[in-house]
């Protein structure tokens, strides 16, 4: 779906490239600054030195900004466009199923994985932008600087962070059931709560409230205790 805008993707990873290339070349400017005041020279070549660093800084700093600005514009739209083609998309795939699913699976539940659906793409598609793309090029940013200054600090600090990203997938990796299991707990709340409120008339004539409201109550529970074991 995302290689359908392309310019759009490609305006996202460029606005990342960008952001994290300003973040790290800003730190280097600012130690240039405060290099020269701790010389406490006071002479014109001094305050100008000073006044080239303060627009270089301030130019990175604008050029953030506008990076930031452009690739919001291009996640707002490519989002938008993708998650609402994913509703239509789940839309026509549950359509198409033949009667028993209908009968089998509540009404509520069905609505709330169209949903999901589309809303996976758009937490997956942040988690991409926002945490996975910065974070890959601000630590190979890192590791390039700080073995330019130094190999051994360098060189450590690659195998560090190779080793914590393969713990981190590790990790990923276990708790993929207990997601599983708390975005079934999830569904199973939407259906329950859909189910009662259709059957609303059918629980009051019949005295039946209190029995949906341990049903219900049971239901929040296992998801609470899911919930708590993922987090």
């Amino acid at each position: 779906y995302t290689m359908q805008y392309p310019l759009f993707f490609v305006g996202i990873v460029l606005g990342s490239v960008i952001l994290q290339g300003a973040f790290l070349l800003a730190p280097l400017y600012l130690r240039r600054l405060f290099n020269i005041l701790v010389e406490g020279t006071r002479n014109p070549e001094t305050v100008h030195a000073l006044y080239m660093v303060l627009v270089v800084v301030t130019g990175i700093w604008f050029i953030e900004w506008f990076a930031r600005r452009i690739q919001a514009f291009f996640i707002t739209h490519t989002q938008a466009r993708i998650m609402a083609q994913l509703q239509i998309d789940g839309c026509e795939y549950l359509l198409g199923h033949a009667n028993n699913c209908f009968i089998s699976n509540f009404a509520g539940s069905l609505t709330h994985k169209v949903k999901q659906f589309s809303r996976a793409y758009e937490v997956i598609s942040d988690a991409f932008i926002f945490q996975f793309i910065p974070t890959f090029l601000f630590v190979v940013g890192a590791v390039v600087i700080l073995f330019i200054q130094n190999h051994v600090l360098g060189l450590a600090l690659g195998v560090w962070s190779i080793c914590f990203i393969w713990f981190q997938m590790y990790v990923a990796k276990l708790r993929q059931p207990v997601r599983v299991q708390r975005a079934a707990a999830d569904t199973h709340i939407t259906a329950t709560l859909a189910d009662a409120i259709s059957n609303q008339n059918t629980i009051s004539l019949f005295a039946a409230s209190t029995y949906e409201k341990n049903v219900f109550r049971a239901v929040i529970d296992d998801w609470l205790k899911k919930t708590i074991r993922l987090w």
